[in-house]
């Protein structure tokens, strides 16, 4: 995924996003897309850890499907 895109999925525009880095609106601006690494593996873990709540909250409404899923997994 590319900056933007993770921004979207977020739900958060580039000045709330500088907001809750910590930088200032103009940092975002000047990255015109090309975030620091370590930006770019912030938003990945943010990606991934709302994944798992996500998956975690539909388990949780279908354990029947958890238990197939992990069924199949082992055979």
């Amino acid at each position: 995924m590319e900056f933007d895109q993770y921004l979207e999925y977020l739900g958060l525009s580039k000045a709330e996003f500088a907001r809750e880095i910590g930088v200032t609106p103009d940092t975002v601006s000047r990255w015109r897309g090309d975030p620091p690494k370590v930006v770019m593996k912030f938003l990945e873990c943010a990606y991934m850890s709302d994944e798992v709540r996500r998956a975690e909250d539909y388990f949780r409404g279908h354990p029947e499907e958890l238990v197939f899923h992990y069924r199949a997994r082992a055979e």
